[in-house]
């Protein structure tokens, strides 16, 4: 039997999660000056970022033919892999890194740009130390 995925809205709502679901199981995604940035976002949330896009549509064009971020289905979840320089990892992996390390963050959700910038930067000391 297959597994249904069902993503939920990543917004708060008064300090706590929206807890909608996505609409299509899709994330919202936007790209902007060559930087990228996705959300799990419910239809409630992605209307305001919908309404400024619309108003510009006239004079935007499609990029349709790029790739998306790879994305891998695990344990009825997705999980993204990241790169970074020679490194590759998963938020689980930063999550065990952090915890290894006495910081301690919620067991799911979005993590701070800090805290991937910090076990990036631990694995590449790390890989070069063993060179």
């Amino acid at each position: 039997m297959a597994q249904q995925l069902t993503l939920i809205c990543d917004q708060t709502v008064g300090g706590r999660p929206c807890g909608r679901q996505v609409p299509n199981n899709r994330a919202t995604t936007l790209s902007l000056n060559g930087q990228a940035w996705e959300a799990d976002l419910c239809a409630e949330h992605q209307s305001p970022l919908i309404k400024i896009v619309s108003d510009l549509a006239p004079i935007l064009r499609s990029v349709q033919d790029r790739p998306l971020p790879e994305r891998r289905m695990r344990s009825g979840n997705y999980r993204k892999t990241h790169e970074a320089g020679a490194v590759t990892f998963t938020a689980a992996d930063v999550r065990a890194w952090l915890a290894e390390n006495g910081i301690t963050v919620p067991p799911s959700g979005r993590l701070k740009e800090e805290h991937m910038a910090a076990y990036v930067e631990a694995q590449v000391a790390s890989k070069r130390s063993t060179t």
